[in-house]
């Protein structure tokens, strides 16, 4: 979830300060709230500083850059983001996630079916 949910098409950040922010907010304390473990993932530094809403211990929280053109390269690429949820989903006594766009293609086509 960004931020800031919606924008103007070619301007970024230009519905900041029209209510996301609260929304967002008030979604990351709820989810906070639950007494099972969940790993946050904060891409970037507008999410990086919603870090202070999570204050549950049983969670846990991946930071680092945004995986967009224009900062992927100043720590994303090489930060294996998926493979850290999942290493964290096991410690936390959860299933990996599988991230492979195959997988999920065969899923999508088993629920046709059904």
């Amino acid at each position: 979830m960004n931020t800031i949910c919606t924008v103007r098409a070619g301007a970024p950040s230009s519905h900041k300060h029209l209510g996301w922010e609260r929304f967002t907010d008030r979604v990351i304390e709820v989810l906070n709230e639950r007494e099972e473990g969940m790993v946050f993932v904060l891409w970037g530094n507008h999410a990086i500083k919603k870090e202070a809403l999570i204050t549950n211990p049983i969670h846990r929280i991946l930071k680092s850059p945004h995986p967009s053109p224009f900062s992927a390269r100043k720590g994303f690429f090489g930060s294996r983001p998926f493979s850290n949820i999942n290493n964290h989903l096991i410690k936390m006594g959860y299933e990996a996630v599988d991230w492979s766009v195959h997988s999920y293609s065969q899923q999508m086509r088993l629920n046709k079916l059904l």
